[in-house]
């Protein structure tokens, strides 16, 4: 079968790719966009793909650089330019404090504008990759980061088809509801919707918000790769703590939902103990420090503060016996799958595509969303029953395992893009099993 020749748009970095590029001294970089990482892992193992991989990076001391790994080519341009950074933080400073208003308009107005300016130099870069490689399909990863989506208008008049994988949708209305709007984030993004034929979701939510955008888009299923870096069968691990969290914390993500969960918990249970885990803005910490504080469970609940090695991160958690997400806006929360891998027993509220993780049965416990008396209810059933939450852990590590394994998805998706190929090019139909049609089958 003939070699399809791949070009990825995306935003990622790990190890291995910052072990060839040349970065500025003392500047720290944590592993970003692990799926995307995932996939090309896969991909390196294949024969019938060549990848092309074009990607933003910060710390770059060149402005580009090109190398290739393993048979894939990678192509890196850099993403944070000093003067253009300096103006585009001073821009959104300005956006958020002066949110309303005649000036609010003018000021996004503004920063639309020069965004488009900003992002010309990798506009033009990227369509020159085009014209050089000449790829059978183009796959722009997210939508909703204009640093790099942005490209890919440059190039619908290829003839060369074009497929999106959903991420985020940061135009939806829920979503809106935690933070005023980024307007040319939000306008770029559902241009992009209406523009591409192909999407990739995982997600009924972000199937909606796209059709929304594009009656006529073609929507294809992809639950991603999802890996852990830790042998969980040789890890000796104490458990610390009850519960544990490992997310970006922010509100959307439920924190405020658990740390009220726990209050609750504490009447029952004055020991009960929850490790809280990632990156979060020092405002929004101070802020939840105080919340545990009012509710007296500063003894109760522990920030660990954000763990740049992902193995680092997964011993943490082990110490927790139940992994606790309450998230509110989501697609398919990788750091749920993760647990999952890792045989934690899961909890979490039935949002956005969280529901798919039990598909074939109980594999996770799912509260509805914002059902924080339901939320309860669960953390104290895996508390009281541990032979229950062993048993749930073991299905949720068994579905993770089949279902988000490497090899089930890079085939699922290489037939995913030779079918949108095959319909781009031939007009041949898209078959039906590869087809979403918004719910889970």
């Amino acid at each position: 079968m003939k070699t399809i020749k791949v070009f990825i748009i995306c935003h990622f970095s790990d190890d291995k790719i910052r072990s060839h590029l040349l970065l500025k001294k003392n500047h720290k970089i944590a592993d970003y966009a692990v799926w995307i990482t995932n996939q090309i892992n896969g991909y390196e193992k294949r024969n019938d793909i060549e990848l092309h991989i074009v990607s933003p990076h910060k710390g770059m001391q060149k402005k580009r650089q090109e190398f290739v790994i393993n048979g894939v080519h990678y192509y890196f341009f850099k993403s944070d330019p000093f003067l253009g950074k300096f103006i585009d933080n001073v821009l959104n400073y300005l956006c958020y404090y002066i949110s309303k208003g005649f000036i609010n308009r003018i000021l996004e107005e503004i920063r639309g504008i020069y965004r488009l300016v900003y992002y010309i130099p990798q506009k033009i870069y990227v369509k020159a990759l085009v014209k050089r490689i000449k790829p059978d399909i183009i796959h722009l990863n997210g939508a909703e980061n204009p640093y790099y989506s942005s490209t890919i208008l440059g190039l619908m008049y290829f003839n060369i088809p074009i497929c999106v994988l959903i991420q985020g949708v940061i135009s939806d209305p829920q979503y809106l509801q935690y933070g005023e709007a980024d307007v040319s984030r939000v306008k770029l993004e559902r241009k992009i919707h209406k523009k591409v034929k192909y999407f990739f979701v995982g997600d009924p939510n972000h199937f909606n918000l796209v059709k929304r955008d594009n009656p006529k888009a073609i929507f294809l299923f992809s639950p991603e790769i999802r890996t852990i870096n830790i042998n969980v069968e040789k890890e000796c691990v104490e458990k610390i703590y009850d519960f544990v969290f490992f997310a970006r914390i922010n509100p959307i993500k439920g924190i405020e939902h658990l740390i009220e969960a726990m209050s609750r918990l504490k009447n029952e249970y004055p020991e009960v103990s929850l490790l809280v885990l990632g990156p979060c803005s020092n405002s929004y910490q101070a802020y939840l420090m105080e919340l545990c504080n009012n509710k007296g469970m500063v003894n109760n609940i522990t920030f660990g503060g954000h763990i740049q090695k992902r193995e680092d991160l997964f011993r943490k958690a082990l110490t927790a016996k139940i992994y606790v997400l309450p998230t509110l806006i989501e697609g398919l929360a990788t750091s749920a799958v993760e647990a999952m891998l890792l045989g934690l027993p899961v909890i979490t509220y039935a949002t956005g595509g969280m529901p798919f993780l039990n598909k074939d049965g109980e594999n996770v416990l799912m509260a509805p969303t914002g059902d924080i008396d339901s939320l309860v209810l669960y953390m104290k059933k895996l508390l009281n029953d541990p032979v229950y939450a062993q048993e749930l852990a073991k299905r949720g590590q068994d579905f993770a395992k089949r279902v988000f394994s490497e090899e089930s998805n890079i085939e699922t998706r290489i037939r995913q893009y030779r079918a949108i190929i095959a319909n781009y090019k031939e007009g041949i139909p898209i078959p039906d099993e590869l087809i979403f049609d918004g719910t889970y089958k």
